[in-house]
């Protein structure tokens, strides 16, 4: 997990907004998050990623369908 600083840096957003998007990540148990003073102890706990395979693109609509 990147450091507070770098999160600032790479979202534009500031430390507060980070803490407060954190905080809503761990309300709705999607983080574990034991030492608020750092990044580092944070546990992803649920991830909502589509599980399911994506399809593979061979180009085949551009022969079949233009």
């Amino acid at each position: 997990m990147p450091e507070f600083r770098l999160l600032e840096a790479k979202t534009g957003r500031g430390r507060k907004d980070i803490l407060l998007g954190l905080q809503y990540l761990e309300d709705h148990h999607y983080i574990s998050w034991p030492d608020k003073t750092t990044t580092k102890g944070i546990i992803v706990l649920k991830d909502d990623t589509d599980p399911s395979p994506t399809k593979k693109n061979n180009n085949l609509d551009y022969w079949t369908m233009y």
